[in-house]
């Protein structure tokens, strides 16, 4: 069980040429129709190799309470919709789940919940 509040889920994944393919084809959509981003979202592009667990955290703390997608190797943010305190485990899970299932063969896929001390 995973105690609540959880503010940030961060996910750690392989890059395939499955995910670039994706990452890809969701940028020009979302080139094409632009997405809702408050101009408050704190964003870091990724620029060092194999530093993905550390600017995940880093955007977990710059965006505490919003639920979008921070891939530091995409262009931008990528907007999941709205969620609630109650709801954002699941939410987040089935964000994680879409990763997984577009690799079904792969299996280096990592987890993390930040969550608040129950103690």
């Amino acid at each position: 069980m995973v105690p609540r509040p959880v503010c940030a889920v961060l996910l750690l994944f392989p890059v395939t040429d499955t995910y670039e393919a994706f990452k890809q084809e969701e940028e020009d959509r979302i080139k094409q129709q632009p997405q809702d981003l408050s101009p408050d979202v704190y964003f870091i592009k990724q620029t060092i190799s194999n530093a993905c667990g550390t600017i995940g955290l880093l955007h977990a703390m710059g965006n505490n309470q919003k639920y979008l997608e921070f891939d530091g190797r995409k262009a931008f943010p990528i907007v999941h919709g709205k969620t609630s305190e109650d709801t954002f485990l699941e939410d987040a899970l089935g964000v994680c789940k879409t990763f997984m299932d577009r690799d079904p063969e792969e299996v280096l896929f990592t987890i993390v919940a930040l969550s608040k001390n129950s103690m």
